[in-house]
């Protein structure tokens, strides 16, 4: 008898660390509101963080090549094109792809030693 309450004790201890295994609790905590002279709870709200990527630049070493590749194969639009970058959108959201022709230096970002 013993072993079998400790082995439901173990199982219990195991199902309560897995959080998908457990009940999804409620994460917005009640505060109390001092502005006034009654003490208030009030619920606070959950705020959504959206976030996304306007852009990448990628530099390239032949520039037509990597243009006729975005466009006629994955279905890019060109929106800008320039003497040494192009400019290629997907899509009605704003996101791009910047091209960016190699130069002969080299072009480094961040510290150099």
């Amino acid at each position: 008898m013993k072993l079998f309450v400790v082995v439901i004790f173990v199982l219990f201890i195991l199902l309560k660390r897995y959080k998908c295994l457990s009940k999804k609790k409620n994460r917005c905590h009640y505060f109390i509101n001092r502005d006034s002279y009654h003490l208030k709870k009030k619920k606070c709200k959950r705020k959504i963080l959206k976030c996304k990527v306007d852009g990448i630049e990628y530099k390239v070493h032949d520039l037509d090549k990597s243009i006729n590749f975005y466009t006629n194969v994955l279905n890019f639009k060109v929106n800008k094109k320039e003497k040494d970058n192009a400019q290629l959108i997907l899509g009605d959201d704003g996101a791009y792809i910047k091209l960016i022709q190699k130069g002969e230096g080299n072009f480094t970002i961040g510290e150099v030693q």
